[in-house]
């Protein structure tokens, strides 16, 4: 619910004219809703809100890019250690891959070599904090030939305690800065 009401969700289907490798189909729809406190029009709401600016809404019509591609996978067993929440595993499968979630016990109890490819959800390493633990089994996978594929993390404390190179990257939300590691022969 927001502001008292409850969200009114509504699924679509349809089948667009797609008919060969490479064609495309532009969805648009340009459903209005009208505020019931001004009677005013209204599209698709998208808002900006951060602290440092002023709360934006602005309104657009739906629409949907869809293409038709020959896709080709290899492989077929995913490790998938979850993150933040996305849908990624969703994804993998709708293309035909087996897909399994990943656990802590998971990870402590069997072999990696079973699959072909172990991938980490969005910041998997910010909100599991067990992930560090197991870097060298997901390394030892890696250099036996494993594939490993790590999303997006905001943190540098991935690994090891000891960073393992002269430059480590402070990352932020608003930028990337290269800082020089201090030794201990420094």
């Amino acid at each position: 619910m927001r502001s008292g009401r409850p969200l009114k969700i509504q699924a679509l289907n349809f089948h667009p004219p797609l008919d060969k490798e490479g064609s495309s189909y532009r969805y648009h729809e340009n459903r209005t809703y009208t505020d019931t406190r001004t009677g005013q029009e209204l599209h698709d709401r998208i808002s900006i809100k951060y602290d440092h600016i002023p709360y934006i809404n602005y309104f657009k019509p739906s629409t949907a890019d869809i293409r038709l591609i020959n896709l080709v996978t290899y492989g077929k067993k995913i490790g998938y250690i979850t993150g933040a929440g996305d849908k990624v595993p969703e994804a993998l499968e709708q293309m035909g891959f087996e897909v399994t979630i990943l656990t802590e016990k998971d990870l402590a109890k069997i072999p990696l070599a079973q699959f072909d490819a172990i991938l980490t959800g969005v910041r998997a390493y910010n909100t599991n904090e067990w992930m560090n633990a197991y870097y060298d089994k997901l390394m030892a996978y890696v250099n036996n030939g494993g594939n490993l594929i790590v999303q997006y993390n905001t943190s540098n404390q991935i690994g090891p305690s000891a960073p393992r190179s002269a430059l480590i990257l402070l990352i932020s939300a608003v930028r990337v800065l290269p800082m020089k590691m201090q030794t201990s022969a420094s």
